[in-house]
This record gives C-alpha cells, sequence and structure tokens, in this order.
C-alpha cells in the first residue's frame, strides 16, 4: 500500500520490479489503481511491465482487471512482430497470461516459422499447448520425422502431443519413439510418464518391442508406473528377464558414433557392396532385396546412433512381428528364425532362418516351438565387419532418407 500511494503521489513511472511486487502482495480489490500507471508508462517499459504483472496475477489465480486488456494486448500484438526474441517471448507471456485468444492465430504462425529462434517456436507449442488447441498437430508430426535436428524443439511438440491427446497425437509419438535411438527415446519417455495415458502408451509400444525394453529400467519411469499397480504388473513382466547388454558392443557403438564425420564421409561405394552382401538377402531397399526382414526405405531417417543399435545390437529393440521363433524338431535339432505362411495347409511350418534359408517342417516333426524376444537378425556384425567396413556400411544407410524415389 505505502510503495502505491508513493507511486501515486510522486507521479514516478512503474518499473517491472515494483509491478511485479504489487502485483504479488495488492489485495484483489486493489489491483484496479494499477491501470491508470500502466497508462502512463513509457512504451519502451510497458512490455515488461505488463509481463511482471501477468505472471504474478496467474501465479496467485487471480483474474487480470479488465480494463488492461487493451492495452496488454496492443502491447502484445506490437511485440510478437519484434525483431528482438526477448520481447517476442514476452509477448507470449501476456498471450498467456491474459488468455488473449485473438493473438493465438499469431502464436501459430510464429511456431510454423522456420527462421524463428527455436526458445521462441517452443514456447509458441507450450501455451497452445495449455488451450488444447491442435492447430500445430501436423507440425508435430513432421518434427517428429526429423526428431533429432532440433531436439528442444522435438520435445516441446513431445508436450504438446501429449496435452492435445486424440488418435493422431498418440500415433505420432508412437512413430517417434519406433525410430529414437535409446538415449533419446529416454528423454521423450520421460516427457509421457506424467501422465496415465502416456505410461501406458509406452508400455504398449514396449511390448511390441518397438521401444527398447531396458529404458524402461529408468528409476523415474518405475516410479511414475508405482502409482497404477496393474501398470507396475505390466512393467515388470517386460523387464524380467532383460538380458545384460554385451560391454564390447556398447563400446564399439560409442566409438562409431562419436565422430559421426567418420561415418558420413566413409566410402559409400563399399558400404553399398557390404549391403547387398551382408543385408540384402532379408531386407528390401527401393524394391531391391529379400522380404524376410522389415523394408528399410527411409531408414536413413533414424540418424546414427539408432542405426548403430540397430545393427550392431538386434535384440535391443525388436519388433513384436518379428520376433524369432525356436523350434525343438523330434531328431533333437533346434533351428531359429521367423515362421511365414506355408502353402501347404497346417501339416507344414514355414520357417525363414538368420541366413534367409527356408526350412520347410513337418509338424509331426516337431517337438516344441515357442516364440521369444529376440531377433532373427544376426548380431555378430561387430565382429564380422572391421571398424571401417561398419562405417562404411552406416554411412550408406544414412544416405537412406525418406526422400529418395
Amino acid at each position: 500500500q505505502l510503495l502505491l500511494d508513493w507511486i501515486e503521489r510522486t507521479d514516478r513511472k512503474l518499473d517491472p520490479a515494483a509491478a511485479e511486487y504489487l502485483a504479488a502482495n495488492l489485495p484483489a480489490w486493489e489491483l484496479r489503481r494499477l491501470v491508470p500507471l500502466v497508462a502512463r508508462t513509457p512504451a519502451t517499459d510497458q512490455l515488461r511491465v505488463l509481463q511482471a504483472i501477468g505472471g504474478r496475477l496467474r501465479a496467485r489465480g487471480l483474474a487480470r482487471p479488465d480494463a488492461l486488456r487493451e492495452t496488454v494486448r496492443r502491447a502484445a500484438g506490437r511485440a510478437l512482430r519484434s525483431p528482438k526474441p526477448d520481447d517476442v517471448l514476452a509477448a507470449i507471456d501476456l498471450v498467456e497470461a491474459f488468455d488473449l485468444k485473438q493473438l493465438t492465430g499469431e502464436l501459430v504462425e510464429l511456431a510454423k516459422q522456420e527462421a524463428a529462434p527455436v526458445r521462441v517456436r517452443a514456447r509458441c507449442f507450450q501455451v497452445l499447448a495449455s488451450r488444447r488447441d491442435r492447430r500445430l498437430l501436423d507440425l508435430a508430426v513432421e518434427l517428429f520425422s526429423r526428431p533429432l535436428r532440433r531436439p528442444q524443439l522435438t520435445l516441446a511438440a513431445v508436450d504438446y502431443a501429449v496435452a492435445v491427446g486424440g488418435g493422431q497425437a498418440e500415433q505420432a509419438l508412437r512413430e517417434l519413439l519406433a525410430r529414437l535411438p535409446a538415449n533419446a527415446a529416454q528423454a521423450v519417455i520421460s516427457r509421457l510418464i506424467g501422465r496415465r495415458r502416456g505410461i501406458e502408451l509406452v508400455l504398449e509400444e514396449a511390448e511390441q518391442g518397438r521401444v527398447p525394453v531396458d529404458v524402461l529400467l529408468h528409476p523415474a519411469f518405475r516410479a511414475s508406473a508405482d502409482r497404477y499397480p496393474d501398470l507396475l504388473a505390466r512393467l515388470d513382466r517386460l523387464t524380467r528377464d532383460v538380458p545384460q547388454r554385451d560391454r564390447h558392443v556398447v563400446e564399439l557403438i560409442e566409438r562409431l558414433t562419436s565422430k559421426p564425420d567418420l561415418v558420413r564421409n566413409a566410402d559409400v561405394k563399399l558400404g553399398q557392396q557390404l549391403f547387398s552382401k551382408h543385408c540384402a538377402p532379408c531386407h528390401k531397399l527401393r524394391g531391391t532385396g529379400g522380404d524376410v526382414g522389415p523394408s528399410l526405405d527411409g531408414i536413413g531417417s533414424r540418424g546414427l546412433q539408432r542405426l548403430a543399435e540397430d545393427v550392431l545390437d538386434p535384440n535391443r529393440n525388436v519388433d513384436r512381428s518379428f520376433w524369432r521363433t525356436l523350434i525343438v524338431l523330434r531328431d533333437g535339432r533346434v533351428l531359429s528364425g521367423l515362421l511365414r505362411p506355408s502353402d501347404e495347409g497346417d501339416r507344414v511350418v514355414t520357417l525363414v532362418d538368420e541366413t534367409a534359408q527356408v526350412h520347410r517342417l513337418d509338424r509331426s516333426a516337431i517337438e516344441s516351438m515357442r516364440r521369444v524376444r529376440m531377433s532373427p537378425m544376426p548380431s555378430n556384425f561387430g565382429t564380422l565387419l572391421s571398424e571401417d567396413e561398419l562405417r562404411a556400411l552406416l554411412g550408406y544407410l544414412l544416405q537412406q532418407s525418406e526422400t529418395e524415389p
């Protein structure tokens, strides 16, 4: 009260620090006295003064004085077009604090501007998420297709997709998790686990083999699942038999990914030859190759880290549709690979092993058959190929982007 009386009596200008103090401490019925003080504040200071007032009133859960709204709208509208990122961020704060619905369209357009600073675009996502505004959903999906290009913006888009919800948002999040390396997947998962549906989504993807199960061992994920007994039981089933990762494979992946320029500048022609020899028998790329494993069209969009994990540690992240089947025959032999439809009816089981060899087995010769959470892909590329050859292969795979014919 004394500070407010003194400012009014002496005709002093209202600076941001005083505005914040007054907005934090004045009784609700006295807030109207701030309106004339803001009106006489120089335009150069008005934006910061309004930002301070709006932030404090929002924190207190108090209604913002209606008499201020037009002043705020004009100030925010000007600042959103400022070349100074700090001014733009202050304007976005005002749109949020004073609930300026008439300016949310400008936030949508600002978030779409490639030239805008990442922190500005990320803040737009945050404000629109709080309003459940779905107009940025297509942009979020586009960002998820290149998740490692601007990680901060990708994480803001993740928070946005979680907040707006719906089938399109969930599907986009599933596809994002399926293409990320383990460390990036962990960062995304940390944004999902604040809600039950987010935990369910991660568990569903892990059960289908599209998320590395070992990322679920993080203490934060378990602490989140612990609130829901049914989800905790699912987590326990998933992580009960998670194998320890081979230390040599982990170190090899770190060596290959720590120097990405060596991979990008590797002998791509050699990489293509290695792909034709070791990968094409099972994988199709641009219409050429086998049908045992998944198509690799667009695989370069996964990035170096995820590609290295998929090639050198194939059992880390196995899609459920490509789980290996173990077959024990009555003559003592053990075969493993992928089951394929048989054109000879139920009496014959068709299995394709990791060398792409097809086995047609009479069902009466089979003693037991079960699926295991392992990939039919060989896990010995780390010893089969030299590090230079691995760089060449990874360099070739990195060039296979979604935009290629």
